[in-house]
């Protein structure tokens, strides 16, 4: 876990010597980190949310005001140009004819002409703008002046129209810049819209990348343990005890599930010592006895102690065969307690399945002379990476059992073919079968089928047991396949070990 050393402070009063470490720490639960990873993922979107938001409301309110002060300056800027045209015209007349009621016409206009004059002052206008309108006023004052003048003198014919500022073409003039920089406010809202649409996409498109990798370091931060005590469950169901569990970097929940794994490692470690130490134990303690019982048995039946009438002779045979039983069924679970222990742990070498299982059929031999059995062989050459040990142990109790159920002058085919990258192994029989409903149990350990409990053929139920878990260490299958009569085995073996 991090640390980060910070110097003390020398304004404050802390012994010299004293330090202060900024301890970063995981979050206490998967869940909490899942609910930071949410938010700093999210984080990026919200802020570009805002600013997106941010940027459109900015656009749209400058948008109304543009729109509202562009109508605003158009309908005034017709209103002075219309008016001042009435005002100048009516001047005229005024002049002319002397009649009052022109001049009355020109005050009602001078009224609406000083509306429309406050509405552009109003509005904010350039430097430019605000001089052609100042001086407009100034004509127009000018214009005003020079009718009171003529009201108050009581010659009308004092002079010309010449007399007259001109007041309709500084209006035009003013109107026609107000619309020019109309448009250029225009052009100005259409490049900041195009600005703001190109800095948005800018920050769509940089937001993916940035969204995805802070989305991958979130899953890794938070898979990583989770594969990591994954790991340590598998490596625990292989039987490997000796190694401690690492306490997970991550999540305190996760923290303390590796130390309860390491706990329970441990006394899975300790079971299985017990195991062992019971199994050799009971093993000295069965075979010893046994011993001496076969010992026993093979005097009585040698006559060392004096000849045996044909009823005892019978009697010793009972229990030589018994004896023999049992010591193959102490065997039976002795191996058994090796497969189950030393299964993960593979030898592995090159090697030709075809020869181990020509290899298997020599050793049972004497066996299938005395039923009188048919072996129908076609065995492919297939080379492979296994143990050669587990591999035999496989064949030899497949081939084993075909043979123990197989009633006499029966055929027994075996096949060793190539598919792919897998070695296929076949073996069919003519014995009584296995029933569709006992498939997935015959290979449970002590498990009999009931065709077996009711044959004169008993075993302990450790033999395929046995196969699937050799079979099962090689990342192979085994399958019982349909078949009329008897029973067909299949063993699927990868030519090369499967890569962690």
């Amino acid at each position: 876990m991090p640390y980060f050393a910070i110097p003390p402070c020398k304004y404050q009063n802390i012994p010299t010597e004293t330090f202060y470490v900024l301890k970063i720490q995981w979050p206490t639960s998967i869940l909490q980190l899942t609910l930071i990873g949410f938010l700093v993922v999210s984080l990026p979107l919200i802020v570009a949310l805002m600013f997106a938001v941010h940027q459109v409301d900015g656009l749209a309110g400058k948008g109304r005001r543009v729109v509202l002060d562009t109508a605003q300056a158009v309908s005034a800027g017709r209103i002075i140009v219309e008016q001042v045209s009435a005002m100048e015209r009516s001047a005229h007349q005024f002049r002319i004819l002397g009649d009052q009621s022109f001049y009355l016409h020109y005050v009602n206009r001078r009224a609406e002409f000083k509306q429309a004059i406050a509405i552009l002052d109003a509005l904010d206008l350039d430097d430019s703008q605000r001089q052609r309108l100042n001086h407009l006023i100034g004509l127009e004052q000018d214009l005003y002046a020079t009718l009171e003048e003529i009201t108050l003198s009581d010659d009308v014919e004092v002079s010309g129209l010449a007399e007259f500022p001109p007041v309709v073409e500084p209006a035009r003039s003013l109107s026609f810049e107000i619309s020019q920089s109309i448009a250029q406010d225009a052009d100005e809202m259409r490049r900041q819209a195009k600005q703001a649409k190109q800095v948005l996409a800018f920050i769509a498109i940089a937001l993916i990348p940035a969204t995805v990798v802070l989305a991958l370091t979130f899953t890794v931060l938070i898979t990583r343990p989770l594969r990591r005590i994954d790991q340590e469950i598998r490596r625990l169901g292989s039987g490997e005890f000796s190694n401690p569990i690492a306490i997970v970097r991550g999540p305190q929940d996760l923290r303390e599930l590796s130390i309860r794994l390491d706990w329970l490692r441990t006394r899975l470690n300790e079971l299985e010592e017990q195991k062992k130490s019971f199994l050799r134990g009971i093993s000295h303690e069965l075979k010893t006895p046994l011993s001496a019982i076969r010992e026993g048995v093979e005097l009585l039946n040698d006559g060392v102690v004096g000849p045996l009438n044909a009823e005892q002779l019978e009697v010793s045979a009972i229990l030589r065969d018994n004896s023999l039983q049992l010591q193959k069924r102490i065997e039976d679970l002795l191996e058994f307690n090796v497969a189950l222990s030393q299964s993960s742990r593979l030898c592995l070498e090159r090697l030709w399945l075809d020869k181990i299982v020509s290899a298997v059929i020599v050793d049972h031999r004497l066996t299938i002379r005395s039923k009188n059995l048919h072996i129908d062989e076609e065995l492919a050459e297939v080379e492979l990476v296994a143990d050669r040990e587990k591999v035999k142990i496989i064949v030899d109790n497949l081939v084993s059992n075909a043979v123990k159920f197989s009633p006499a002058n029966a055929e027994i085919c075996i096949g060793v073919a190539c598919d792919k990258n897998v070695a296929l192994l076949d073996i069919e029989d003519q014995g009584p079968g296995i029933d569709a409903g006992e498939r997935d149990r015959v290979f449970e350990a002590f498990y009999q089928g009931r065709v077996s409990q009711k044959s004169h053929v008993q075993g302990t139920g450790l033999g395929l047991a046995i196969v699937r878990q050799y079979v099962k260490a090689h990342h192979g299958e085994i399958k019982i396949l349909d078949r009329a009569k008897g029973t067909h085995m299949r063993i699927y073996l990868p030519l090369e070990p499967k890569k962690k």
